[in-house]
């Protein structure tokens, strides 16, 4: 099997795991957002939709926020 072919025609396992790997990263946005109070539905929506955008725009919209603001606290 060539690369070509692997993309083209994944195998099960490879969409299960991509699956449940953006299954819960959803749900981790979601149970985090939830903790800070943020927009929980909006995130974890957003979280399994697709893969690194989500996590990696609330990092920096939420994550990285809440501990500049608590440094400054």
């Amino acid at each position: 099997m060539n690369w070509h072919d692997f993309f083209n025609n994944p195998p099960l396992w490879v969409i299960l795991l991509i699956v449940l790997f953006v299954f819960f990263q959803g749900i981790w946005i979601f149970r985090d957002a939830q903790k800070r109070g943020r927009f929980p539905w909006l995130w974890g929506i957003w979280g399994i939709s697709n893969f690194p955008t989500p996590l990696i725009v609330y990092y920096f919209a939420v994550i990285r926020r809440d501990r500049k603001e608590s440094k400054n606290a």
